[in-house]
This record gives structure tokens, sequence and C-alpha cells, in this order.
């Protein structure tokens, strides 16, 4: 048995980018214009603030420590997060952005309390629309659309596993949806 030599940073980047491109390509969406075709990679610290691969005004970032995970584990954090970008979620976050920008030029400018406070709760409500469990149920289906639910079911218990992800009751019913039977073995 012959030793291969460990991938390089670059060519596990470049695993990344060609999987995103294909990814992007065979499962276009109307919001995919708004999201960069190209990758950026931060430092591990930074991106596990933000769960190891977010989005961040229309790039998607992944931390350099998810660069060598498996290929199905890697096809698991893309596929979903694309689901996400196809149902609209980083519109929330936008919004969010917009209206707490606008409530602060409001109380500096025109001294408006009242309205900065009907703009506040459009904020905090947006929070919630975008923290709504069933987000994370549209970005499950949308990923087994493009990697099967056994993809899903095995990308979940990686996470777990690598205590990117605890087994919450919340989890426990994902996994349940995409065909998990529940042995108790953890």
């Amino acid at each position: 048995m012959t030793d291969r030599p460990l991938r390089t940073d670059a060519e596990a980047e470049a695993d990344w980018q060609a999987d995103y491109a294909r990814l992007r390509e065979g499962t276009p969406t109307r919001w995919g214009r708004w999201i960069s075709g190209q990758l950026v990679f931060v430092a591990p610290w930074v991106a596990r603030l933000y769960g190891g691969v977010f989005l961040w005004l229309g790039w998607v970032v992944v931390g350099r420590d998810l660069l060598h995970v498996p290929f199905y584990a890697r096809q698991y954090i893309l596929s979903r997060l694309w689901a996400r970008v196809s149902h609209g979620h980083p519109l929330a976050a936008i919004g969010i952005v917009l209206c707490t920008g606008a409530m602060t030029l409001l109380v500096q400018i025109a001294g408006s309390s009242l309205l900065s406070l009907v703009i506040g709760f459009g904020s905090l409500g947006l929070m919630v629309w975008a923290n709504l469990p069933r987000r994370e149920l549209e970005a499950d289906d949308g990923a087994s659309e493009v990697i099967g639910r056994n993809g899903v079911r095995a990308g979940i218990m990686w996470s777990i596993k690598q205590k990117i992800d605890r087994m919450t009751p919340g989890n426990r019913r994902r996994l349940q949806r995409m065909g998990w039977k529940d042995s108790g073995l953890e």
C-alpha cells in the first residue's frame, strides 16, 4: 500500500470551488445572481462565530478548518447553504441590516423615536422570521433534492460527530424526517 501525499490547502480550496460551481449550475435560482460565484476562505475562529460556513453580504464564507472534510460532508454543507439562498433566507439578513440602518439614521437626523420604534419592531420581526425552525427544514429539503435524503442524514450525523452541532430534539426531528431510525445509539 502506498501512502498518498496529503492534499494541500490550495487543492482543497479548488475542490470546494469546483463543487460550488457545479451546484450553482445544477440548481439555478433567481437569488443566485446576488451571491458571488467565488468562495471566500477565512480563519477558523472567524467562521466558528457563524457556524463554519455562512453567507455574508453576498459572499459564501468557508472556515479553513473545514477545507479537508470528507466529500459527502462538503456536499451537505454546500447544498444546504445553496438551499438557503434558493429559499430567500439572505433577504432577512439584508432586511435586518436595512431596518437597523434606517432606525439609526432616523434617530440621528430627524429625532423621530416613534418611527424608529416602528422600524425596530420590523427589524425584530425579520429576525424572528429568519430564525423560524422551518428555515432549517427548508434547507434540509432543498439539500435533499441535490444530494438525497441519505446525504442530508449523513451530513447531519457528521456535524454532530464533529461537534459542530449537537443531538438536540430539533436535530433528532430533522434526522427522522430524512429517514433516520433512532436506535438509542448516538
